[in-house]
């Protein structure tokens, strides 16, 4: 995808956040997959999504595009090994809910 239609398909507003994960509060919660992960950032709550390797930076970036592209708040935790994709729990609980 050229990146011109990047930046003129999605508002700023919904684009990931990137943070470093050692500036997060991380917990456990139990959902419909049992004990699951969760982060903090800024007032919101967010429940793990994906993970990839620190190799496949452009494969987490390009995941957490696809879903923001989608109307889903979510953001990019980055550390030395690894990028992780987190997606909003408030919108997870709307989804079931529709």
């Amino acid at each position: 995808m050229p990146l011109t239609s990047f930046a003129s398909q999605t508002p700023l507003h919904r684009l990931p956040a990137v943070v470093h994960e050692q500036q997060l509060q991380s917990f456990n919660f139990y959902g419909d997959a049992g004990i699951q992960k969760g982060i903090w950032h800024e007032g919101e709550l967010y429940g793990f999504g994906q993970e990839f390797n620190a190799q496949s930076r452009l494969q987490a970036y390009q995941a957490a595009y696809e879903l923001a592209e989608q109307g889903v708040p979510v953001i990019i935790t980055i550390s030395k090994a690894r990028y992780t994709v987190w997606t909003s729990l408030r919108f997870r609980s709307a989804q079931q809910s529709a």
